[in-house]
């Protein structure tokens, strides 16, 4: 496996996606990726947005006191932990935030269009191998 390629891949993506994203949209790169999370998980703990995206636990709470103040996430308290927060979109983060989206999803179709759609299908495929992989050895090294 070439770690080349990955960070190729990986600084691109940031360069192209998140960071034209963010400029647009008057974003941080973390209130970026926490904002596209949120889409695809709403109602999740902020721990879980730190540990999953793996941003320190304070620049998290920092991001999400940015995003609330500006109206595009709401935190609620979660009844089994006091101290923990519950973290979802608002209706104005929603609508604001699925432009994220649309520029990634703009990036993926112009990174793919060299790719037939049977390569496409075994990358999406292995990639889902090694985002599996990554997620067990990064859950193994946390205990």
């Amino acid at each position: 496996m070439n770690v080349n390629t990955f960070f190729v891949l990986h600084d691109f993506s940031r360069y192209y996606g998140l960071r034209r994203a963010s400029s647009k949209l008057n974003l941080s790169n973390s209130d970026g990726r926490i904002c596209v999370f949120l889409l695809f998980h709403p109602g999740v703990l902020q721990s879980d947005i730190s540990a999953t995206l793996m941003i320190d636990p304070s620049t998290v709470g920092k991001a999400l006191l940015r995003l609330e103040r500006s109206g595009f996430v709401k935190r609620s308290i979660y009844p089994q932990n006091r101290r923990e927060r519950i973290v979802e979109l608002t209706g104005k983060g929603r609508l604001q935030y699925a432009e994220l989206t649309e520029i990634q999803e703009d990036w993926a179709e112009k990174l793919s269009a060299c790719l037939t759609k049977e390569e496409n299908e075994e990358f999406d495929r292995l990639c889902g191998k090694l985002a599996a992989g990554a997620e067990e050895v990064y859950r193994t090294a946390q205990k």
